[in-house]
């Protein structure tokens, strides 16, 4: 009876482990159902991390088109440096041609006033030798006749010179008007080009700032790529380490498993070899030992049974946390 009671007991103790290995087995192809799922969630992360990458080589792109805008913000520059020193330079001309124009001015008006000096001078030593006695008339009027000769040829000399100064003057005048509008012309041209120069560098600059903010919005994205996938890759760490601990568990209760199992056949055939083949002694001690065995069993049996909840409970709510986890990952 009490080899029949351990053999009892075995049986009670092997079906408890069964169980327990197929509630491992339940857990562990949970597992790797989860641990399909975290392969297709990391695939699907590969995938939007390649997608970011190429946005990101988009972005390196887009800093050639940076730098070609800022080039070409360069060249405007330059240009607008270029037009700004071609309009002073103008400037300057236009100020001298005024200056030798003024000074042809003055000049004229001193030739002017030298003429009219001789000829008030001439007309009056004629006046007074026509007022001059009687008794100097005939050499009077010689020598006034010849002044008034002098003079009068001298005057149309004047005249003459008066005039050709006059039309080389306005020649000259009109020549300097000719430039000077050429001049203002150039200017005004410059200073178009100038404003031109100025409204591209202002769009090229908005250019600019344009593409620095897309590449900063670009990096911001890839550091988020790295860092959602950094994070994947600690989560799917820990899936590992927690599949393998619910395999090192299992091998554990196959283990015990076999212990358990090989402790019955043990019983068994100490009783059967008792039954058959030994002594009133040997029954005894074959009973005693059957009672130390049954008693063993008995306190194998109830760690079993109060270790068996523990375990099965802490494997449940680690599944269900992996599962929480892995939710969390999918989303």
């Amino acid at each position: 009876m009490g080899a029949r009671a351990s053999a009892n007991a075995a049986r009670a103790d092997a079906a408890t482990l069964v169980e327990a290995l197929a509630l491992t087995r339940r857990e562990l192809a949970e597992a790797s159902a989860a641990r399909a799922t975290d392969a297709a969630a990391t695939t699907a992360a590969r995938e939007t991390l390649r997608r970011e990458l190429e946005a990101a080589r988009e972005g390196r792109a887009t800093e050639g088109e940076l730098a070609d805008a800022r080039a070409a913000l360069d060249d405007a520059r330059e240009a607008a440096r270029g037009a700004t020193i071609e309009t002073e330079r103008l400037a300057r001309e236009c100020e001298e041609k005024r200056r030798e124009l003024r000074a042809l001015e003055r000049e004229i008006e001193r030739a002017a006033a030298v003429v009219k000096d001789n000829l008030a001078r001439e007309l009056a030593r004629a006046r007074s030798a026509r007022d001059a006695p009687s008794k100097v008339v005939a050499v009077a009027e010689k020598t006034a006749q010849k002044a008034e000769i002098e003079a009068e040829a001298r005057l149309a000399f004047e005249r003459a010179a008066e005039a050709r100064f006059r039309a080389e003057l306005e020649a000259e005048r009109a020549r300097y008007e000719s430039n000077l509008d050429e001049l203002r012309s150039k200017l005004a041209n410059a200073a178009t080009a100038k404003d031109d120069a100025e409204s591209e560098a202002a769009s090229l600059r908005r250019r600019c700032d344009a593409l620095d903010e897309r590449l900063a919005r670009d990096r911001m994205a890839l550091l988020d790529a790295t860092s959602a996938l950094e994070t994947r890759g600690q989560l799917i760490a820990t899936l590992r380490r927690r599949i393998e601990s619910l395999e090192a568990r299992e091998s554990e209760a196959r283990m015990e498993l076999k212990l358990h199992a090989k402790k019955d056949r043990k019983v068994k055939f100490d009783g059967i070899r008792q039954h058959e083949f030994g002594a009133p002694v040997a029954r005894v001690e074959a009973t005693a030992v059957a009672k130390s065995n049954v008693e063993a069993t008995a306190v194998a049996k109830s760690n079993v049974d109060e270790q068996t909840p523990q375990s099965s409970s802490t494997r449940r709510a680690a599944l269900q946390e992996i599962r929480r986890e892995l939710a969390d990952l999918s989303q």
